[in-house]
């Protein structure tokens, strides 16, 4: 009673409770409004081979078309696959174990005949063998989800469960890596969290490179005032100019050199994966190596090129699938 007259006599005692009890009011509900923000993602779907725990939420996917993973395993053992990647991150539902989660999807696989390559069902044996190094890889690659990268934090220090599984296949085997978490995600109104990575075995698609001809090149520009380029080559996140690359350059050069009078801008082109202003700083940094390149290796004069990178704000098609983000990466010439 003391304790009420004092607060309802003091204006600033009396804000500061109601704040408090506001406070405490939010942190009741939180679990329920978590679980409604980490929701299900747009458009998302899950591996008809694999699917998902009965009630869990997939919160992040994405797919890469064609790349190749290597699994470290214990005694400095490496499994490889390669092939379209898929990559799913799943928010298990409250008061169910991370133990059962694990269990449940390791039943599935070997009743679908999956054979395993590797499996740790102890925690504290899985953090020892460093097995969570892939799932803090994948998810922290922007190219892993639709929308950009999404770390497992504090993976690497708590205690999950691992395996690895392979199904033989005649069209191509398919390679299931699944990480499985619990606890961290328990004060958001889930149980579990876990990463699946699925790798379909396939060829790459070849020959989708085509060396644009200098003759063509120029068609192009006076035509259309611009001509896009595939045959230029980064490694994900770099702006190193790869080997491969000559091909085109050779060709942009001969352009450049048979038309002296011709002024151009080198623009670089991302897909939509990744923050903007990462990618505004990596087209920028790609369309700079190119113009460096034809300059210092093909003496073409530099005030005749003006880099500019424009990231993911002019997209030929949708970014909503493999191809359409790997047509959207390009380089191209833009007369001046």
């Amino acid at each position: 009673m003391l304790l009420t007259l004092e607060i309802g006599n003091i204006p600033s005692m009396r804000n500061s409770f109601s704040k408090w009890l506001c406070a405490l009011a939010l942190c009741a509900v939180l679990p329920a409004v978590a679980a409604t923000t980490y929701g299900e993602a747009p458009g998302a779907s899950d591996h008809p081979l694999v699917g998902r725990f009965n009630g869990a939420v997939l919160h992040k996917y994405g797919s890469i078309s064609f790349e190749h993973v290597d699994v470290q395993l214990p005694d400095k053992r490496t499994e490889s696959a390669e092939g379209k990647v898929f990559n799913y991150f799943y928010l298990g539902p409250k008061g169910h174990s991370d133990l059962e989660v694990f269990r449940n999807y390791k039943q599935s696989l070997e009743k679908q005949g999956f054979k395993f390559l590797h499996v740790c069902e102890d925690g504290a044996a899985c953090v020892q063998q460093n097995l969570s190094a892939h799932a803090l890889k994948w998810t922290d690659d922007p190219r892993a989800f639709v929308g950009g990268k999404f770390y497992m934090n504090n993976l690497g220090g708590r205690p999950f469960r691992f395996l690895m599984a392979r199904l033989a296949r005649p069209v191509g085997d398919v390679t299931v890596v699944l990480t499985v978490r619990g606890g961290y995600w328990e004060d958001r109104g889930f149980g579990t969290d876990y990463f699946v990575q699925v790798i379909e075995a396939q060829a790459m698609q070849g020959d989708q490179v085509t060396v644009v001809k200098a003759d063509t090149l120029g068609k192009s520009l006076t035509a259309d005032g611009k001509v896009a380029l595939y045959g230029i080559f980064f490694d994900t996140a770099k702006a190193d100019i790869k080997p491969e690359s000559k091909p085109q350059l050779d060709e942009m050069a001969k352009l450049l050199t048979q038309s002296p009078k011709l002024q151009v801008f080198i623009v670089g082109h991302t897909d939509n994966q990744g923050g903007v202003d990462a990618n505004l700083a990596l087209s920028q940094r790609r369309a700079q190596a190119v113009a460096a390149a034809l300059a210092k290796d093909h003496k073409i004069d530099a005030g005749r090129l003006s880099a500019r990178g424009v990231a993911n704000f002019s997209p030929l098609v949708s970014n909503d699938n493999d191809a359409g983000r790997a047509k959207n990466r390009r380089v191209e010439l833009v007369v001046q």
